[in-house]
């Protein structure tokens, strides 16, 4: 696969003020991976039909929600589990 772009947006953005400031380095890592495999093992798509079009990989106990657009990947969120 080709090179991906990640941007955040703005719900995204906010999510990372109320989490762990230790897990960010890690869920930004995660995040930044996905610009070379957006797709990686152990990836799942979301129940649902409104979650046609999003992925969603586990980074600890945080889900980072995802779409593939190429050429740009598109990063939604990071939720907790529950």
């Amino acid at each position: 696969m080709g090179s991906y772009s990640i941007s955040f947006n703005e719900s995204a953005l906010r999510e990372f003020k109320t989490i762990d400031r230790h897990a960010i380095p890690r869920i930004i890592a995660a995040a930044d991976a996905l610009a070379s495999d957006p797709l990686p093992p152990g990836y799942r798509k979301p129940q649902g039909k409104a979650a046609h079009d999003f992925y969603r990989i586990r980074v600890g106990q945080y889900r980072v929600i995802c779409t593939v657009d190429p050429p740009c990947g598109r990063y939604h969120g990071v939720s907790r589990p529950g």
